[in-house]
């Protein structure tokens, strides 16, 4: 048994909406077997995971799973279980999964839900890893699942949002707010394009450099503080261990010591008494920077204040790790007693973290002559931590209740002075139930980017909701967070569709930012080329802040490796499903490929709108998974669907009387004549006013004007500026060339429907074929262009994808030859610029050069070339962004 591919898919996807990893698990030897036919795996699994027996599956009920097991289970099945079990063990409450075999005897597609990506990959390949070693008759004792939870733990803290950016998220996403992580680590962003907003941590995107500098530069911070009659502990600032010894000599001691430029409380040690703790002080500070502050100690509690947009929020009183005796426990046993506390975990995985005996732990130990073998007295409170940091142990309680409204007038002050959004406020008071000014309180640290999690998750006290604070100062009421985002896909059509919605758009004012197989476009300036209509090139435009509306074109590559690029759109759209890519990454029927489009109509907002063709069987089958607003969109006003849909009150766009027409409940709408729509070719390209149609119908709902959308359709061309490659005529002396990225059997019969009702004399085809596809779709090409063209030309791209030199134009060949094409119309030239060459050579008056490829700017510069040759008195082509090179 082994893991043959694996990979995680991020968003909405051909299994689930949530994020999966998905895996194809050979079973090699192991193939004609069940859980059934291994006595004991049954019995060895619980052993391993006594918590399998919870697991519900199909049967709905407690222990439906383990029964399953028992009576007998394909082997996939229990390695889903396994995945989400061990992420689950790990403090990542995952559900969802489930295997599906492949046409590969053996060989099964299993999937399952995952938290953390790099957690999730390392749970599924563990479990394939485990139940081999079970399936083999390993004992359950021999297999190290605690150190697999253990390394999944790991992942999950290295790659995991913290609970400080956790908890912004969570609200965001609460209120609709879409969220795209930056990075592995607390790089967030909130909202998209033009209205996003970024924090790390509660560091945002409005958070001051210079107060963050100030906050983080202790002498200057104390300085403003002192300066407007802010208490604060007298200090002294050195870098040598003699000036440090001095000082403190000086100031008293008790004294506290910390790095001049440090956070978080790193490199501090509270309560020095003695020369000799001051210098192992001294040492741990000089590890966080050259300068160090000596201060008196402020007698009293140690408190965290936050302040955010200037507002009091919360406060807690933290108190470090600590131990407190019995009797008879030592200091060590009763570390791992309160460790057993369920309260205290991993990490930031629980409201309390683990108690560590640490390097200041021992030397808190020596200070008093004690060891972790110390039984301490009953009642005795052991510290094993100078200072109250909640990563290294220490608790905190909940006071935002009591705290005096004098002290809050003080502390949204103290923000304000230093000019933090998001601020933490340090102070050490015997309380703060009244005045600090007045009972001997001081401020004792301001710290930009302050924890949340002691206000979130206190050990004892209220749970306070810091972070909708935070998200209301982002974005306060009524504020935008999403841009309008319009998502298309199909098997053809998608370019032509995404170019004239994104025209629509830019009509009404919009800076949209575009996708599509030919690049990534912002205010129709390329950006990026090639084919960027996968998930990546989707972000690109979200994360892009001059950007106010987004048109993706949504192919079924991205979709299989990453899921969907966006969260949800305002406009999914699928314009049709036909035979194209079956046989690749699994995808083994039409059904198959239908079910994967439709994860983009069925991935609108709450309020969105779902544009479907009614025409199209597959689209019609899609309808049941939209739960929002249905669009439909047909040639057949009269279509079943579109009727019974419209006279519900729904919207549809169709064709009807030669307009492409609005049907808005008792509304009819005429938009535009189909005649006058340029990319319709004089309302003779059909496939051309179906794709108006879907365009028509995602403006309007976007609340366009009808008036804008008519003149946005009217100004749209097929030319290589507006549509490159997608049906571009353009005249060579006394013939044209139609450049087009047709790729596919339906494409074809589209596109040389249209060129068969065009009067020209002769029709001569240059094409190739793309070498991952079936032989038969290859063959059909070949046999679909038989019946218009008058001469083919045949070439192959110089990406064979997988095929040798010469196995694509042969297949091409014989599909021409089973079409009882004349052998002497076809000519095979492997190399592209020859092949046309030729064909330019041969045409002749009022002939048209059909020229099919997917290296369209390059072939339209060389159609521009050869044009400049054939009449150099003609003026050179202006070339733009989206033609050169």
């Amino acid at each position: 048994m082994k893991v043959v591919e694996i990979r995680a898919l991020q968003g909405a996807n051909f299994w689930s909406k949530r994020p999966v990893v998905r895996m194809v698990v050979d079973l090699e030897g192991l193939a004609d077997r069940s859980t059934a036919d291994m006595p004991g795996l049954a019995d060895r699994l619980v052993e391993l995971l006594p918590t399998l027996e919870e697991h519900r599956c199909a049967e709905g009920n407690r222990g439906g799973f383990m029964r399953a097991v028992r009576a007998g289970s394909p082997l996939p099945h229990v390695v889903e279980h396994l995945a989400i079990e061990l992420q689950y063990l790990a403090y990542m409450d995952t559900t969802y999964c489930a295997s599906f075999p492949t046409r590969e005897p053996g060989v099964f597609q299993v999937v399952f839900e995952y938290w953390v990506e790099e957690a999730g990959i390392f749970a599924g390949e563990e479990a394939v890893r485990i139940l081999a070693d079970l399936v083999r008759g390993v004992d359950a004792d021999e297999v190290d699942v605690d150190g697999v939870i253990g390394e999944i733990k790991n992942l999950r803290d290295d790659h995991y949002l913290g609970p400080s950016t956790m908890a912004i998220v969570d609200e965001a996403r609460r209120r609709g707010i879409t969220v795209i992580r930056l990075d592995d680590y607390n790089w967030v962003q909130l909202g998209e394009g033009k209205h996003q907003r970024k924090i790390q941590a509660s560091l945002t995107s409005g958070t001051s450099l210079i107060a963050a500098e100030t906050a983080g530069n202790k002498k200057l911070t104390k300085m403003i503080l002192e300066d407007n009659g802010i208490p604060v502990p007298k200090g002294t600032i050195a870098s040598r261990w003699e000036t440090v010894l001095e000082d403190a000599e000086l100031l008293g001691y008790p004294v506290v010591l910390k790095p001049l430029d440090g956070h978080h409380g790193k490199g501090v040690t509270v309560g020095i008494r003695t020369p000799e703790q001051l210098e192992r002080a001294f040492e741990r500070a000089k590890e966080f920077g050259p300068k160090v502050v000596v201060e008196q100690l402020a007698v009293g509690h140690d408190y965290r204040i936050l302040v955010v947009n200037g507002r009091f929020v919360a406060a807690a009183h933290r108190v470090p790790a600590q131990v407190v005796g019995d009797g008879q426990a030592t200091i060590s046993e009763l570390v791992a007693a309160e460790n057993r506390n369920p309260r205290r975990g991993h990490g930031h995985e629980n409201v309390m973290t683990l108690l560590q005996v640490s390097k200041v732990t021992a030397e808190l130990l020596a200070e008093q002559g004690y060891t972790v073998d110390t039984v301490l007295q009953p009642g005795e409170v052991f510290l094993l931590e100078r200072t109250a940091n909640l990563s290294t142990g220490g608790s905190a309680e909940d006071v935002t209740a009591k705290v005096h409204t004098a002290n809050k007038f003080l502390v949204e002050r103290v923000a304000r002075i230093i000019g933090l959004d998001v601020c933490g406020i340090d102070i050490v008071a015997p309380t703060l139930e009244s005045p600090i000014v007045a009972n001997g309180g001081m401020v004792i640290e301001v710290n930009a980017a302050p924890g949340l999690r002691m206000h979130l998750s206190p050990s004892v006290g209220t749970s306070r909701n810091v972070a909708a604070p935070i998200v209301d100062m982002l974005f306060p009421v009524g504020a935008e967070h999403d841009i309008p985002i319009v998502s298309v896909t199909g098997t053809n059509g998608k370019t032509t569709t995404v170019r004239l919605v994104n025209h629509i758009m830019k009509g009404v004012g919009h800076t949209v930012g575009m996708t599509t197989t030919d690049g990534i476009y912002i205010r129709d300036r390329l950006i990026m080329e090639g084919d960027m209509s996968g998930p990546r090139s989707a972000r690109i435009i979200l994360e892009d802040p001059a950007v106010d509306c987004a048109v993706f074109e949504t192919a079924r590559g991205g979709l299989l490796r990453s899921g969907l690029g966006y969260g949800t759109a305002d406009v999914g759209i699928c314009l049709n499903v036909s035979e194209d890519h079956i046989g690749i990454g699994y995808i083994e029927s039409v059904a198959d490929l239908a079910k994967l489009k439709s994860t983009v109509p069925s991935t609108v907002r709450p309020g969105g709108y779902s544009v479907l063709n009614a025409d199209d069987r597959w689209c019609v089958s899609m309808a049941a998974a939209c739960s929002e607003h249905l669009v439909w969109f047909s040639f057949d006003p009269d279509n079943p669907v579109v009727r019974e849909h419209v006279e519900a009150g729904g919207l549809a766009a169709v064709y009807q009387g030669g307009y492409i027409t609005v049907l808005d409940g008792d509304l009819v709408i005429p938009v535009a004549r189909a005649y006058e729509v340029p990319i319709t070719m004089e309302g003779k390209a059909y496939f051309n006013i179906a794709n108006a149609l879907a365009a028509t119908a995602a403006a309007y709902a976007l609340k366009v004007r009808v008036e804008e959308i008519r003149v946005g359709l009217a100004s749209f061309f097929p030319s290589p500026s507006q549509t490159p490659g997608r049906m571009n005529i353009i005249p060579v002396r006394d013939f044209d060339v139609m450049i087009d990225y047709a790729h596919n059997p339906k494409a074809y019969a589209n596109l040389l429907d249209l060129v068969g009702r065009l009067s020209y004399s002769r029709r001569i085809l240059v094409l190739d074929a793309v070498g991952d596809r079936r032989d038969q779709d290859i063959e059909e090409l070949a046999r679909i262009s038989a019946r218009t063209a008058n001469h083919a030309i045949i070439y192959e791209d110089k990406d064979l994808r997988g095929r040798r030199t010469g196995e694509v134009a042969t297949l091409l060949e014989r599909g021409f030859a089973a079409a009882g094409y004349p052998a002497e119309q076809t000519v095979t030239i492997l190399d592209e610029w020859q092949a046309v060459d030729h064909a330019l050579a041969m045409a002749r008056p009022r002939d048209l050069v059909i020229y099919m490829t997917g290296r369209v700017r390059r072939a339209i510069r060389h159609i521009y070339e050869h044009k400049e040759r054939m009449d150099p008195v003609a003026p050179p082509p202006v070339w733009d962004a989206e033609v050169r090179e």
